[in-house]
């Protein structure tokens, strides 16, 4: 869709273009030649929005709200600059408020109306306890669950959860992240939090992130129903027979047993992620994750279509470099370097916030042919 510049206010206060075959770590300059292409303009309102989803059809875009409320905006409305939010739904289980925590992410199934699903990331207090802690028995979980609309596509049926997964607990109130979307293969992808867990580790000594037995830290990959696609890589059948499901506690208690719903691991806060459309009309599924890094790297980090069971890292790795270093930078073979990586400075470079593909048929310049657009 030519529709999937940015998703909220939260995210635009820069307008960047990837440098991707450049090796300098340092963030861009702003361009006037390149903003001047660009307008900036109030199209609706809606009180903490966290994200937004256009519909397959491009008449309405759903957007979240950290409190809970889910609404729906006609696209012609925000095209003429008189979008007005109808509220769709709000979630009915308990939420925890703080810090970070709340309705994080949507998607719209890729079928819809014929498929009227709408697919949510929020944070759901199961435990009556919305403790900031360190401890890993405290704290409430985050849930992906799937909802039907009614027939009218404007309101939920509350009665039509369909719970995907959960997280082991969160003590801390950071690094949820919850980006959903569809890859050209039909699965859905689910962007996963360390929730600050770097310096947890499991029985074998593997800080979160990068264990395979603990959701945090991942990308997730299911299909549209929520079962395990058989070609993810810790599947018994891709010859990982131990592998298990850890959707209801988000983790196996056997630190050798991986979670079958695991894509990609080594993750900090990979709060949003983009699917590249000029892939997706080749039948193939790229995607480009926007990690938000600690005190030196902001950094994007490529998944799709063969890069199942890849191990970013973190917080071994942070950018190219020892965890977060800007030296010691020698290259690692058991973890992939992200696509491109630039310092923090002092006037902006603080966290990478979303961003999007220029599709080949949005009819833009053909200087940004082929560009990758990210918000910090």
């Amino acid at each position: 869709m030519t529709r999937s510049l940015f998703s909220t206010a939260a995210a635009a206060l820069l307008l960047l273009v990837v440098p991707l075959a450049t090796a300098d770590h340092t963030l861009p300059k702003i361009s006037k030649e390149f903003t001047d292409n660009f307008e900036d303009k109030f199209v609706a309102g809606v009180k903490s929005p966290t994200d937004m989803y256009f519909t397959p059809d491009d008449k309405y875009a759903f957007v979240t709200s950290k409190f809970g409320k889910i609404w729906r905006i006609s696209v012609e409305d925000m095209d003429n600059n008189k979008g007005v939010p109808e509220e769709v739904f709000e979630i009915p289980h308990p939420m925890c408020l703080n810090g970070a925590r709340g309705l994080g992410g949507i998607a719209v199934h890729p079928e819809y109306p014929s498929k009227p699903y709408i697919y949510v990331f929020h944070n759901h207090d199961k435990y009556d306890d919305c403790v900031v802690s360190t401890e890993l028995d405290e704290g409430p979980v985050n849930r992906m669950s799937r909802w039907t609309l009614n027939s009218d596509l404007k309101s939920v049926d509350p009665n039509s959860e369909v719970v995907f997964f959960e997280t082991s607990r969160l003590g801390t109130q950071t690094h949820n992240s919850g980006d959903i979307a569809f890859g050209a293969d039909g699965m859905v992808y689910v962007t996963v939090g360390e929730s600050g867990s770097k310096k947890e580790k499991n029985a074998n000594g593997e800080f979160f992130p990068l264990a395979r037995n603990v959701l945090l830290g991942s990308v997730v990959r299911l299909d549209e129903d929520g079962n395990i696609p058989s070609d993810n890589p810790f599947t018994p059948a891709m010859g990982d027979k131990k592998a298990v499901r850890c959707n209801k506690t988000g983790m196996s208690e056997d630190a050798n047993a991986n979670c079958q719903e695991i894509y990609m691991t080594g993750f900090r806060n990979p709060f949003r992620f983009a699917m590249d459309p000029n892939a997706a009309k080749q039948g193939k599924t790229r995607f480009f994750v926007n990690d938000v890094g600690s005190n030196t790297w902001e950094m994007i980090k490529e998944g799709g279509d063969g890069m199942g069971g890849v191990n970013y890292g973190y917080p071994l790795r942070e950018g190219p470099c020892e965890g977060g270093q800007d030296t010691k930078c020698e290259p690692d073979d058991r973890y992939q370097v992200p696509t491109y990586s630039y310092h923090h400075v002092d006037e902006h470079g603080g966290a990478i916030t979303g961003g999007t593909f220029v599709p080949d048929d949005a009819g833009w310049p053909s200087s940004l042919s082929n560009s990758y657009l990210y918000a910090e």
